[in-house]
């Protein structure tokens, strides 16, 4: 998820590519852990 939304798109292109509803996509974003999230920064430094 962390991964398609750094690539840049959106919640509700996510949400149809996982097959879940939009809502369930933001509810599984606001739960991932803290260290999942800091990961995409690093990975956003290495990349660039």
């Amino acid at each position: 998820m962390l991964l398609l939304k750094h690539l840049g798109l959106n919640k509700s292109q996510i949400a149809a590519r996982l097959g879940i509803e939009r809502q369930a996509f933001s509810k599984a974003l606001i739960t991932t852990p803290i260290r999942l999230n800091l990961a995409k920064f690093a990975f956003k430094n290495f990349s660039g």
